[in-house]
Order: C-alpha cells, then structure tokens, then sequence
C-alpha cells in the first residue's frame, strides 16, 4: 500500500512517475502477492481432486471476461484460467475425471422444470422460476445446470 500511495502522489509527467513501475520494492510486492495467490489456488486445487473424482467446469471465456470493466477485476484478481488449468492437471494426474461445459444459459435456466427465463441482471443472486415456482440461488442452479449438461452429454453405458 506504501508503494500505491507514494505512486498516487507523484505528477504523471515527471519522471518519478515513469520510473516507478520499475521500483524495486514494487516488483518485490506484486511478485509477493502472486506467489500468495498461486499458492492459495494449488492447496484448493489439490483438496477438490483429492475429494472429488468428477470435476465438471463451466467453460468461462477468460479474455471475454477481461474485456468487461466489471468483471476484469474480479476475473484477473481470483485467477480463474489459472485455477482451471491447476485442476485440469492435477485432475488427470489423480486419475479423476475433467470436463468443461458449455455455460450458456445456465444461471437463468430453473434446475427443477428446465425453464429458460429472461436475461438477469449479475446483481441478482436469488431468484423465482415463474411456471413451477422454485427459488434458486444463482450459483447453486448454475452448477446444477452444468452437472446435467455433463450428464446429459455422456454416451449411456448399460
């Protein structure tokens, strides 16, 4: 935070400014905050495939979701692309079972009756399926919907 502030401070045409991104103390800071998030990411990584023996991911595009002022924040801040490809490997390595599905409608589709609902809003986390009444949380429906689109997506075996 020292490092910010004294950045904020400084005029963007002098040449403190322009010779900031180059201080050490701030590669020394970012290369710490990175090391903490990847380390972060492999112990959760590691517990899922530890725990599960089928992961089945959404499919978010990454670099869409960088594009958008709201989400880029979030997305590069969490580590989403990178936290997938932990999985994908470690899943493989452990001898689990990876698959990524398409996402597409899966937050405003009703896990109970299959109805596909008008475009929600991301600030709306719960919601009401309007033909057979069941409230969803938009995460949990979501996984739902993803879990069925795996299975729905798999040859049967007798």
């Amino acid at each position: 935070k020292r490092c910010q502030r004294f950045a904020q401070r400084k005029q963007s045409k002098s040449k403190k400014y322009h010779s900031l991104p180059k201080s050490k103390q701030e590669r020394k800071l970012h290369v710490k905050v990175a090391n903490i998030r990847q380390d972060y990411l492999h112990k959760e990584s590691t517990k899922l495939v530890k725990k599960c023996s089928l992961i089945v991911v959404g499919d978010v595009p990454c670099k869409l979701m960088n594009r958008n002022k709201k989400l880029a924040g979030i997305s590069l801040d969490s580590g989403i692309g990178m936290f997938k490809n932990m999985l994908r490997y470690k899943a493989v390595r452990a001898g689990a079972i990876y698959k990524e599905i398409s996402e597409r409608d899966s937050t405003r589709t009703c896990s109970k009756c299959s109805e596909i609902l008008p475009r929600i809003g991301l600030g709306v986390r719960h919601w009401n399926c309007e033909k057979c009444g069941a409230v969803h949380d938009r995460d949990v429906n979501a996984s739902i919907n993803i879990l069925r689109a795996y299975r729905a997506s798999r040859p049967y075996r007798a």
